[in-house]
């Protein structure tokens, strides 16, 4: 079973938390564990593009995931990817609502197929993906907020 929807409030305009999490090298600032991000190709961020991230996994390893961006609409605030290489294929499919000066975020996971081992380990995995995405969320929503605050506007695209 796929982890439930994760969802944050962020007192920030929609399209200025639109711009900062598509620019994916933010990512490694907000997500616990992420390492590096690389895109291919470098930008700017499209449909195709591949998103290369790597992680730091239990006792010291590094884990990669590629994923692809499979929606980018700016206008209609869409993104989405989908699995190329990884521990078992997921997609997930990210929405931003407005919401007076501040906006909603959600991650949905659409697609969630593990296999094997995985398939064994699921319900581990898919508590620590909410448990990372809960934290990430409230720390993306405290940088972003207390850059609202100190008048610095987050980075553009």
């Amino acid at each position: 079973m796929p982890p439930k929807p994760v969802r944050v409030h962020i007192n920030r305009l929609v399209d200025e938390v639109y711009a900062y999490m598509t620019d994916l090298r933010h990512l490694p600032e907000w997500l616990e564990d992420v390492n590096r991000v690389q895109l291919e190709p470098p930008s700017p961020l499209r449909v195709g593009t591949r998103i290369m991230v790597e992680f730091r996994a239990p006792l010291g390893g590094r884990m990669i995931w590629v994923n692809e961006v499979a929606e980018y609409d700016p206008l209609n605030l869409v993104y989405a990817e989908r699995y190329v290489q990884g521990l078992f294929p997921v997609a997930g499919r990210w929405t931003y609502e407005p919401d007076g000066d501040g906006c909603y975020v959600s991650l949905v996971i659409i697609d969630w197929r593990p296999d094997g081992l995985t398939k064994l380990m699921e319900p581990l995995i898919a508590m620590n993906f909410q448990q990372t995405y809960r934290k990430g969320f409230a720390k993306l929503k405290r940088i972003l907020e207390a850059s609202a605050v100190g008048g610095r506007a987050p980075s553009p695209v």
